[in-house]
């Protein structure tokens, strides 16, 4: 199923698509959304999380997902992510 799915949306919705996105006028500050993920860290740990975010664009990737999940929450196409469809 998953397999077929990662088969059929490449054909529903080109790549191409993806380069033309623009924030929605209601999204959130990308750095508020990152400063509230810290609740709950040890305050002693959070500048560790920052200078490993800052260490390439990956890490900051992986340390800014709350980011990326906000503006798929908005996005108007199906996303394919580890196999779910979302």
């Amino acid at each position: 199923m998953i397999l077929a799915v990662n088969l059929i949306l490449p054909q529903t919705v080109p790549r191409s698509v993806h380069r033309e996105w623009q924030p929605s006028e209601t999204r959130q500050d990308p750095i508020a959304l990152i400063e509230q993920s810290n609740q709950g860290r040890r305050p002693e740990l959070i500048p560790i999380r920052y200078w490993r975010m800052m260490q390439s664009p990956f890490t900051f990737l992986r340390g800014s997902a709350i980011v990326m999940t906000a503006d798929l929450a908005t996005y108007d196409h199906a996303v394919s992510m580890q196999g779910n469809v979302l």
